[in-house]
């Protein structure tokens, strides 16, 4: 019996020495990558040109960035696939919103009828802006007094139009502004997003450092 218990503190104590800390016995996840060390990033941090293990371990072994699991900037910077041609600029070289489709006009544009963007401050100006002209027209001098929106109304050749401010979208009602929850968006931010009344805020964990909408290690 005696035996049998020095045997079993034995291997107790054996597997305390063998895992150490715990920190390089715990896996990571899936989406994860493991230092050396034994700390887990994202899988996305990895041969990214940035070190974002203490140890350099995520730099280490790349091959002409065949391992990024998003997009490759011309840097030679990897981002998550979903930051590419999203609108805002990721890449030091902007190589992210370069050879994106063209997207519809901006909130800041009107339409014209033959698809080109105008800027808004040309909409019911009296000139014929657009090659069609169709950024002018007979309701161009309906008053927005006659209108109730949440936030802001503008002339538009059809009439009065409610619009919104950054950070909130019209509703179905084409009258009330709501705010746009950001963070669900997933890898908005690099690491930690909060939600914010017409805004959000990235942020990161201890040890790293928020550049645009990325976390670095500090």
């Amino acid at each position: 019996m005696s035996r049998l218990l020095f045997g079993l503190l034995t291997l107790i104590l054996f597997k305390k020495c063998f895992a150490g800390d715990g920190a390089s016995s715990n896996p990571c996840e899936s989406h994860q990558f493991k230092c050396l060390d034994g700390h887990c990033i994202p899988e996305v941090w990895k041969c990214d040109g940035e070190r974002d293990c203490e140890d350099d371990s995520d730099e280490n072994d790349c091959k002409n960035g065949t391992e990024c699991p998003g997009f490759r900037c011309n840097d030679n910077r990897c981002i998550p696939e979903n930051w590419k041609c999203d609108g805002q600029t990721d890449c030091s070289d902007g190589s992210d919103e370069e050879l994106c489709l063209k997207k519809l006009c901006s909130e800041e544009e009107f339409t014209c009828s033959s698809g080109t963007c105008l800027n808004r401050s040309e909409v019911c100006n009296g000139k014929k802006d657009c090659s069609d002209g169709s950024d002018e027209g007979a309701h161009c001098g309906d008053v927005c007094a006659n209108v109730t929106c949440s936030q802001k109304c503008r002339a538009t050749p059809t009439g009065p139009e409610c619009y919104c401010e950054d950070g909130y979208s019209l509703d179905s009602d084409n009258k009330t502004c709501s705010d746009i929850d950001e963070c669900l968006n997933e890898g908005f931010c690099s690491q930690q997003c909060t939600n914010l009344v017409g805004s959000y805020k990235c942020s990161c964990l201890e040890g790293f450092e928020l550049v645009n909408r990325t976390c670095e290690v500090s």
